[in-house]
């Protein structure tokens, strides 16, 4: 995926008061956001894959271990979750 951004010549100035170089502050910022949401994912769904009497072996990888999560049945991403706590303040 390719994200593009627009910043304007006085945030650029703003941000260049603080930081040296703001494309390699922003990756940074990326990188960092998405080891979060990978310890999250992991965290919450290794007791999942390792209580499924389905599943008899676990990836040795990051990426396998993570294609193994939003492969299972049970997986929702965030949008999923949301539509389906919003179905479930509807119907209580």
């Amino acid at each position: 995926m390719r994200i593009t951004i627009d910043i304007s010549n006085s945030d650029t100035k703003i941000l260049n008061h603080d930081l040296e170089n703001i494309e390699q502050w922003i990756t940074d910022a990326v990188d960092g956001k998405i080891a979060a949401c990978r310890s999250r994912l992991v965290d919450t769904w290794m007791p999942v894959l390792l209580n499924s009497p389905d599943i008899k072996t676990l990836p040795g990888t990051q990426d396998g271990l993570v294609e193994a999560i939003f492969s299972h049945p049970d997986y929702k991403d965030r949008s999923g979750r949301i539509s389906d706590d919003a179905l479930s303040a509807v119907l209580d």
